[in-house]
């Protein structure tokens, strides 16, 4: 016990980024995909950090609300950290890619991936970022002003079977530019 009361919070950072890192080195391949996501994990009992928050299996329950990047090409965690379940989905997310890509040390991310909860303008300003941009696909939420614009597009490119795609410019409300948004629709029945 007393040599795991040794690892706080400062002690883990430190050794699992090196771990990282020389695991990372490693892998003789480059130009990585990137996802990144949350979940919900359902505490019983009271464990340290768990929090009433988000919960939508046990509403009211606590938890915790880890954030998670993966690298898809080599199905591996690149980074983890664990958040109170109170945290929102982003919460901390520019510090978190930060230190994700710090522990990737040198390789190339040819794309990020993310679900809609991370579709917000300061996180895709930085995948923007001037001096470093990256590829990037962000699902995002079906609001209605962006259903208008779907439902208003007359160009469609049938790409598969009952499976259609189609551009648009898109400036939502919230953010600081337009952004090009590709729409997939498919036949269902």
């Amino acid at each position: 016990q007393r040599y795991f009361r040794k690892f706080d919070l400062a002690n883990n950072q430190r050794v699992f980024t090196e771990l990282y890192r020389w695991f990372f080195r490693q892998v003789k391949f480059d130009n990585y995909t990137l996802d990144f996501d949350s979940s919900v994990i359902t505490r019983y009992g009271d464990q340290e950090g768990a929090k009433t928050g988000y919960n939508p299996n046990k509403p009211g329950r606590k938890s915790h609300h880890p954030i998670i990047a993966f690298v898809d090409d080599l199905r591996m965690v690149a980074n983890l950290w664990l958040r109170p379940g109170n945290a929102y989905t982003t919460n901390n997310f520019i510090n978190f890619l930060h230190d994700t890509l710090s522990k990737l040390e040198g390789k190339k991310v040819g794309l990020i991936r993310a679900d809609s909860g991370f579709c917000q303008d300061a996180i895709l300003s930085e995948f923007e970022n001037e001096t470093d941009p990256k590829n990037y696909i962000v699902a995002a939420k079906l609001y209605q002003p962006l259903k208008y614009h779907i439902v208003r597009e007359n160009e469609w490119l049938r790409i598969g079977n009952g499976i259609d795609i189609a551009d648009t410019v898109y400036n939502s409300p919230s953010w600081s530019r337009s952004r090009r948004m590709i729409m997939v629709r498919q036949e269902i029945g």
